[in-house]
């Protein structure tokens, strides 16, 4: 029988009684014959591939063991660049018959003999890739999001259920929370310097992604594949796929407050109505309502020739905060003021990710379990189907929506393309 998924109600029940569980430094069971933690990378575009390298320069004792993506071009670019890192070439090993090829690729590097896995493929295939590491009992690097509509989201919950007893480590892609000052930061929010977090609004205003033009031989799936960022099915759309970091970090500076409902609106105001665009929109504003009456906003877009920014604001009952990564910048101001300031840049915190991930596996930290990444993208889902419905979204009701995104089936053949959304033509949950 299925566990049932995780409700609003028993969360904090289930997260309080797992604490003492989630302590606990789990070292990693060795691959017969092996000294070294090797890890496998699937999914092999250029997020993957820095991960992977983040990795094993986390630690002599990480190997790059096997790699593996739907694409061939992939896999030889991948291991072409590998091979490039000299300073890195006795912790590389990839032979021709540990570098996978197609759609089950991810499944062939599971059960090629590693210890770890980064799941770095478009996010529509995220909780099946999730939850076949978690069955095999491999720790893995999950990158964001996990998921890209609500049956997504509960999969991936229930591979986070079936991961806690096994003490497996699994970290995600949300990247902020591996940065210094936004660390301290959340540390001097704990500690009340500013009161309690009444209201925040984030910004993640940028240009547009890149596209690939179609060529002859690619077949409608792989030319989406190829474009996947512009395709709902495959990324979420840019305010789940981008943008979800930003509701991460409303998340986390609420202290894991979830909203209750939200409304949004959004549109494609300048897209180019072009195939490589899919049906993907370039603006999205979320307000975001929690059952004490609190309340975040989140706007975002992609457009070309616009402003750019990635910011949050702060409302505290005793002053105020600001937050610009790419400052980085971040302050506190109010009676007990604050501001972020080094003699030197903070550690990269990709680099962070992995360090930190590779030495709770080798039992040297804590155990890392981040059960709160599917509730930041489920913020996010929930936010891009109160814009595409233009209806009120209430986080209960919605997790009931059945609406799987995406083919049944994965054939490199005809594919039918989706029309953009239209608020107040799409059924409401």
């Amino acid at each position: 029988m299925t566990a049932a998924p995780l409700s609003r109600r028993t969360f904090v029940q289930a997260t309080t009684a797992a604490a003492a569980l989630l302590a606990v430094p789990r070292v990693w069971g060795r691959a017969p014959g092996s000294e070294r933690l090797r890890v496998g990378l699937i999914g092999c575009g250029g997020r993957g591939r820095g991960a992977a390298v983040q990795a094993i320069s986390a630690d002599p004792a990480v190997q790059l063991w096997a790699v593996g993506d739907v694409f061939p071009d992939h896999v030889d670019a991948a291991v072409q660049s590998f091979a490039g890192i000299t300073e890195l070439a006795d912790r590389i090993d990839l032979p021709p018959e540990r570098q996978f090829v197609g759609i089950d690729a991810f499944q062939k590097v599971i059960d090629s003999g590693v210890d770890m896995v980064i799941l770095a493929t478009p996010p529509h295939f995220r909780p099946a890739h999730l939850e076949a590491a978690v069955a095999a009992g491999k720790h893995v690097f999950c990158e964001k999001p996990v998921c890209v509509d609500v049956p997504g989201y509960h999969r991936v919950q229930r591979a986070l259920r079936e991961a806690q007893p096994k003490g497996l480590n699994i970290a995600s892609g949300f990247c902020w929370r591996s940065s210094e000052p936004e660390r301290q930061l959340v540390e001097r929010l704990r500690a009340g310097r500013i009161g309690d977090v009444v209201a925040i609004h984030a910004l993640y205003l940028t240009s547009p992604l890149g596209t690939r033009p179609r060529q002859e031989s690619w077949s409608d799936l792989e030319f989406q594949l190829r474009n996947w960022q512009h395709f709902t099915w495959l990324s979420g759309d840019h305010l789940v796929e981008q943008a979800v970091h930003s509701a991460d970090k409303l998340l986390w500076f609420m202290d894991g407050a979830l909203p209750v409902r939200c409304t949004a609106t959004g549109g494609r105001g300048v897209r180019e109505s072009i195939p490589e665009r899919g049906d993907s929109w370039d603006h999205f504003a979320v307000s975001y309502e929690y059952a004490d009456g609190r309340r975040s906003l989140l706007m975002c877009r992609q457009q070309p020739g616009t402003h750019q920014e990635n910011t949050e604001g702060l409302v505290g009952t005793r002053g105020f905060g600001f937050v610009n990564g790419w400052g980085p910048r971040l302050e506190l101001t109010g009676a007990d003021p604050w501001q972020w300031s080094s003699d030197r840049m903070p550690p990269n915190m990709y680099e962070v990710q992995q360090r930190e991930l590779v030495e709770a596996i080798l039992g040297r930290r804590e155990r890392i379990f981040h059960d709160f990444m599917a509730d930041s993208c489920y913020m996010a889902i929930l936010g891009r189907e109160a814009a595409y419905s233009g209806a009120l979204m209430e986080w209960d009701r919605f997790q009931g929506n059945n609406d799987r995104l995406g083919p049944e089936t994965y054939e490199f053949g005809p594919l039918p393309f989706p029309e953009p959304r239209r608020p107040g033509q799409r059924r409401r949950a």
